[in-house]
């Protein structure tokens, strides 16, 4: 690898082409590609690299020489400076043709054929999103990763988050400070539902040292009404699992999608963009369920990813396979149509790995109709291979 170059390095002007992924732009210098954030496609600026690979090279923007038309004044001061978002310089509409352009890139770059038309599918760009997690610094102040390092930048405000969140964060540093400065946390997750009217906290410090949190959460709920659970995660050391060593009020709260009640425990995963849930849910389904012939009829297979728990219910059938902290959790929904009209009522259980298989049996034998999604490999694809291997045989 080149090294980097010095900061006395002169700056070229170069021509920003389109939008890759990460957040960058890409441009070129004698046939290098050069990656170059806060930058816009059909933009001229003069930069600096900051990074000189073999394959390619990074580099900041010193000035814009000429701007594109989709160039705004982003909403957030923090932007260019936090880390968390890269498009607030570029209007909305922008904004989803990079990400569309990105999409069908990354298809051809994997040789998967495109469709026609691709849909797309958005809502408003502000106070979207129902989950943050920011740092606190030395000072007890919390905010986001920089972008250029991982140094904590103080926020004042997060115009992208449900304004319960940020409220939280802050209200969240002032009772540390005065109720339990022995914490000493290293960052917060906050995540809340969507009319914001029930939030969990978790709170993660480098110790084990718990003394102290009831106290802490009491203080907080009398900041935050809203506040239903808290848990303390402790980071451990290099290599290891975080691990729960406490826990304040309810260990979930019910988030209310397209007319269904979903539990979401603390850390658990759940759509981020609270203005999409719904929509989501009467979309995905329908899409999925036009490709469904290329599988035997007993058999309905969503993608590999954490959204299954929102979209098996909306589809009727009977089984989701999830990956929970303690192995497979099963959500066996019951309302095979006639019990939406019965209270929507889902049976929630988990199992023991050494019952594990013999529920497996169990349900296959029972069950003609399931979906089979995770979230990640392991013991959750052992479950998807062993329902396909009857379904597909």
């Amino acid at each position: 690898m080149t090294p980097t170059p010095p900061q006395s390095a002169p700056p070229q002007l170069v021509q920003i082409e389109k939008p890759i992924y990460g957040g960058a732009f890409l441009a070129h210098i004698e046939g290098k590609a050069v990656f170059v954030p806060l930058t816009l496609p059909g933009e001229q600026a003069r930069i600096r690299i900051t990074e000189d690979k073999r394959g390619y090279a990074t580099a900041e923007a010193e000035e814009i020489v000429t701007a594109a038309p989709q160039r705004i004044t982003p909403a957030c001061r923090h932007f260019g400076v936090c880390g968390g978002c890269n498009y607030q310089h570029a209007d909305y509409q922008a904004q989803l043709a990079f990400k569309q352009a990105i999409l069908r890139e990354t298809f051809l770059r994997g040789a998967v054929a495109l469709p026609e038309e691709m849909s797309l599918l958005s809502a408003q760009p502000w106070a979207y999103r129902n989950r943050i997690r920011l740092a606190f610094d030395a000072a007890g102040n919390p905010g986001y990763r920089g972008r250029k390092s991982h140094a904590v930048i103080p926020i004042a405000e997060c115009p992208i988050a449900a304004p319960l969140l940020l409220s939280a964060a802050q209200a969240t540093a002032e009772v540390l400070r005065k109720s339990a400065p022995a914490l000493r946390p290293t960052e917060i997750s906050l995540f809340c539902n969507a009319d914001e009217t029930a939030l969990l906290a978790s709170i993660f410090i480098a110790a084990s040292a718990k003394a102290g949190f009831d106290d802490f959460a009491r203080a907080l709920r009398q900041q935050l009404p809203a506040l239903k659970g808290a848990e303390l995660v402790s980071e451990g050391r290099a290599g290891q699992p975080a691990r729960t060593i406490a826990q304040w009020g309810a260990p979930s709260l019910a988030y209310t999608a397209a007319g269904f009640d979903y539990r979401v425990d603390h850390g658990a995963f759940f759509q981020v963009n609270r203005w999409l849930v719904d929509a989501l849910v009467e979309r995905v389904p329908a899409v999925a369920g036009s490709k469904e012939e290329q599988f035997p009829e007993q058999t309905k297979i969503l993608p590999e990813d954490a959204q299954g728990d929102l979209f098996h219910l909306k589809r009727g059938e009977l089984l989701d396979i999830r990956v929970g902290g303690d192995g497979l959790q099963f959500a066996v929904s019951l309302h095979l149509r006639r019990a939406i009209h019965r209270k929507k009522q889902i049976r929630n259980f988990r199992l023991r790995r050494q019952h594990r298989r013999q529920k497996l049996i169990q349900l296959r034998a029972t069950h003609k109709n399931y979906i089979v999604s995770s979230s990640s490999g392991g013991c959750a694809s052992s479950a998807r291979n062993f329902f396909l291997s009857s379904a597909l045989s």
